[in-house]
């Protein structure tokens, strides 16, 4: 009798299994069919709350190839900005700096992160102890017109850690008009700490 009861049992918990994975597929397929529902700026939506951005990027491409007319919001090289950032703040810049390269490659110079882009892989380089590097990309981005005032500060920075002190002395009498207050006022205690300051 011990041993027909066991089966029985056995029986029963297998039963119960199979019907808990019935109805986890189950879930899984109403959860894909509500998820197809979604239009494409939906579903980006979906993925960028989850910081799921390469999943959106591809969402992105997916989307361009099909309906070549339908704009997504953020654009691809936004994601892939956010992409880079997210890296970089795990403390991955050799892995972000690919992403915010990227972001360059696909942005135009009405997109309002494109300063973004440059200062951050400006200081993906910075943390990979290529400074020199950073310098000539933010100081092309500058001179281009592309960096804007937010990240002016960025650029003298740099010029000080490369040791161009003549040239953020130049800048800041010749063009101060490109860098806010506080970035000039910044400078002028840099050189006034230094015993350089010119007023």
């Amino acid at each position: 009798m011990p041993l027909m009861l066991s089966l029985s049992s056995a029986n029963h918990f297998l039963g119960r299994r199979l019907l808990a994975k019935r109805q986890s597929k189950i879930k899984q397929i109403k959860a894909l069919q509500k998820a197809a529902k979604l239009s494409p700026q939906e579903r980006l939506a979906r993925f960028v709350e989850k910081a799921q951005y390469l999943a959106a990027i591809d969402l992105v491409k997916q989307a361009a190839q099909s309906q070549p007319d339908l704009q997504l919001t953020p654009s691809e090289g936004e994601l892939w900005l956010k992409q880079g950032q997210m890296e970089l703040g795990r403390s991955q810049p050799k892995l972000a700096e690919p992403h915010f390269t990227q972001a360059l490659e696909l942005a135009n110079s009405q997109d309002n992160w494109l300063g973004d882009a440059y200062y951050f892989l400006a200081k993906s380089l910075l943390l990979q102890d290529r400074s020199a590097e950073a310098l000539a990309l933010i100081q092309s981005a500058f001179d281009q017109e592309k960096l804007p005032k937010t990240h002016g500060g960025c650029y003298l920075k740099l010029l000080l850690i490369e040791g161009e002190t003549e040239r953020a002395k130049a800048l800041m009498e010749q063009q101060p008009k490109r860098f806010y207050a506080p970035q000039l006022h910044w400078l002028r205690g840099v050189f006034g700490l230094a015993g350089g300051a010119r007023r």
